[in-house]
């Protein structure tokens, strides 16, 4: 910040201006003590403007040393920072980076190194074309990061070039507790037996019992290997309630309790057949 010599008007002008039309009637009567008022009122307009200028220059070195400070400061944080931080340049090249994140990484001699290399999942293209305000979500390692990236415009023997500063915050709690709110989401199902009426009337009735048991046992069974919860409110028909994991493995098992109904065979003439309906998006257990 250069120094300028400025002469500030501020209410003491007002009496300046008053002393000098003074000082001219006075020479109007008195010349000699006119003479005398415009000395001393010369020397008042010299301290004015010096007085001016030692605050101009007080206050230009103020700000001068508090942004020294501040800058210090700001070095101290980067240097400082408790997560990892590292600065590549436009071809992905390391400049620098700091101790925290040399930590994470398996190799240790990264100077100049391309960081997409020593990260593959990490595209050099994706960081370019990133808002600031847009973060990279990865994982490396067993852990899952953030990845915030700054660009400041640098120019160095006339030359414009960008230095991209990562910064690495560590996400992997969210990242586990947002997995275990997925997993332990609640799902609410209803199973209806299609053909009851008509398993139940066309089997002897020796083998009735045992058939209506079997269709009852089979679907508790079946939803007790994840921990459910199964209710019979009508002779047909079933209310299930299983979280998300759950439903996620039966239907990766492509609902196979289906097929293990229509293959039950203990005296039925006809296959049994079910109909699931499952909810998974609701926001509450009434939707």
């Amino acid at each position: 910040m250069k120094n300028k010599k400025i002469f500030i008007w501020s209410d003491t002008y007002r009496y300046l201006i008053f002393i000098g039309i003074l000082v001219m009637i006075i020479a109007f009567y008195q010349p000699i003590i006119a003479i005398i008022a415009a000395i001393i009122s010369l020397y008042l307009v010299y301290y004015a403007i010096r007085s001016n200028y030692e605050k101009n220059k007080e206050f230009t070195q103020y700000i001068e040393e508090l942004t020294d400070e501040f800058d210090s400061a700001a070095k101290h944080a980067i240097f400082n920072m408790p997560f990892p931080l590292v600065l590549i340049d436009e071809l992905g090249s390391i400049k620098w980076y700091n101790t925290p994140f040399l930590d994470l990484l398996v190799e240790k001699e990264i100077l100049n190194e391309r960081l997409h290399e020593l990260i593959p999942d990490l595209e050099l293209e994706d960081i370019l074309e990133r808002d600031e305000d847009n973060p990279i979500d990865i994982s490396y390692g067993d852990k899952f990061y953030k990845i915030y990236p700054n660009f400041v415009e640098t120019k160095k023997n006339n030359t414009k070039s960008t230095t991209i500063m990562l910064y690495w915050v560590d996400n992997t709690d969210y990242v586990l507790l947002d997995d275990i709110y997925e997993k332990e989401k609640t799902i609410v199902g209803l199973i209806y037996v299609d053909n009851y009426d008509d398993v139940k009337n066309s089997t002897p009735d020796i083998n009735r019992p045992l058939v209506l048991a079997e269709i009852d046992k089979s679907i508790n069974a079946y939803f007790s290997e994840y921990d459910g919860i199964v209710r019979r409110y009508e002779s047909d028909k079933y209310l299930v309630i299983i979280n998300n994991e759950a439903f996620i493995d039966i239907e990766r098992r492509r609902f196979d309790l289906l097929d293990k109904m229509r293959e039950l065979n203990i005296g039925n003439t006809i296959p049994i057949t079910l109909s699931m309906g499952i909810s998974s998006t609701g926001r509450s257990l009434n939707e």
